[in-house]
Parts: structure tokens; C-alpha cells; sequence
């Protein structure tokens, strides 16, 4: 009787934990912004093409058929990364639907790049107000959204900025050596476009104006 007692003793325990961890979860701003998120997604990309391609677009998809990165073989006009990027998802995907495949990665790679952003902020303000308004407004942008549909740098530029921006905070509160090369891999990767550049200081600058007032 005793051990049938501690085993539906341990059994109540172990569904009470689950219950609590459960509701935590769900008390989690960032669950509530990626639902808003994903309905805002969801109703720009209906009214939109299914892709968007530029004159741009093709020296991207083109610039490194014939060209070798690693042997020192680049396009000076373009950034090196967003085309082994296309090459990439052509490799796993097929030729057929390529830019189709490349629009569903970029869309994907969005969720995360609103999640790193959210902790992002995070590091710099321990408001959820704060925090929450600031990443919802950055995650429900429709010029940001936009991107995801567009051949372009844009998309996986921010993703990379704000991936950069994660681990040197990450760091600087707890330096690692695992950390330190992780910014070095990402620093040298970075696809560097200067309008992800302008937006995204332009979101940092307005968290730090917000840490200002106690919310």
C-alpha cells in the first residue's frame, strides 16, 4: 500500500510540474507576439506574389555559377553569402521551385529572427511592456515582412545582425570561448546590408530611449 501510496504520490508530482511548466510557458509574451505575428504574415503574403524577383535577384542566383568563393573567385558587386545561401536550398530543394523554396526559408528563418530580437531586448530591459511593444512592432512591420517574399539580401541580412547582436550580449554578461568563436564565424559571414543595418539600430536606439521610464 505504502509503495502504490509514493508511486501515485510521485505520478501527481510529476503531472504538477508538467502543469506548472505548461503555464509558465503560456505566460510567455513571446508565444502571443509570434501568433500576432504569424496572422499579420499570413495576411500581407495572401495579398502579395507568391515571390518577388528583382533586377538584382538574378545577379544573385547567376553571380556564382562559374565563380568559387573559397578560391578567392567573387562577385565585388554583391555580398559573397546570400548566393551559396540560393545554392544551398537549390541542393536540398530541386531547380524546379527554387525561388518558391527560397521565399518558404526566408519565412521560417523571420520566426527566429523575431525571437532572437525579442531577447535581443530582453538583454537591455527587464520590462515586459517594454520588451513586448518593441518586438511586436518590429515582428508586425509590413516593410520588414515584405522582405520575406524578395529575392534579396534583406531577409537573412537582419537574420544575421540580430544573431550577431544576440551572442555579443549573450557575451559580454558571461564570456566563453564557445561564444567568442560563434561571433567570429557569424562577424565574418554577415551578409552586411545597410538598410537591415539602419533598421535595426534605429529599433535598438528606440529600446534604449524606452529603458529610460520604469514600466
Amino acid at each position: 500500500m505504502k509503495e502504490n501510496s509514493l508511486v501515485n504520490s510521485e505520478k501527481e508530482s510529476k503531472k504538477e510540474k508538467i502543469k506548472v511548466k505548461i503555464i509558465d510557458f503560456l505566460k510567455q509574451p513571446l508565444i502571443y507576439i509570434l501568433l500576432i505575428s504569424i496572422f499579420f504574415q499570413i495576411k500581407i503574403y495572401s495579398n502579395v506574389p507568391e515571390y518577388v524577383a528583382t533586377g538584382d535577384s538574378n545577379t544573385y542566383i547567376e553571380g556564382y555559377d562559374e565563380k568559387n568563393i573559397f578560391k578567392g573567385e567573387v562577385n565585388l558587386s554583391r555580398t559573397p553569402v546570400y548566393p551559396y545561401f540560393i545554392k544551398l536550398i537549390q541542393k536540398l530543394g530541386g531547380e524546379e521551385k527554387i525561388l518558391n523554396n527560397i521565399v518558404l526559408v526566408q519565412k521560417i528563418l523571420f520566426i527566429f529572427t523575431v525571437i532572437l530580437f525579442y531577447y535581443c531586448v530582453q538583454n537591455i530591459t527587464n520590462s515586459k511592456i517594454i520588451k513586448s511593444i518593441v518586438t511586436l512592432i518590429f515582428a508586425i512591420c509590413p516593410y520588414i515582412i515584405l522582405w520575406n517574399v524578395t529575392i534579396l539580401t534583406e531577409s537573412i541580412s537582419l537574420f544575421e545582425i540580430i544573431l550577431l547582436t544576440f551572442l555579443t550580449l549573450k557575451y559580454l554578461k558571461k564570456p566563453n570561448s564557445f561564444l567568442a568563436v560563434a561571433i567570429r564565424c557569424n562577424a565574418t559571414c554577415d551578409d552586411y546590408d545597410k538598410t537591415s543595418i539602419y533598421i535595426f539600430v534605429g529599433y535598438l536606439l528606440i529600446v534604449l530611449d524606452f529603458k529610460n521610464f520604469h514600466i
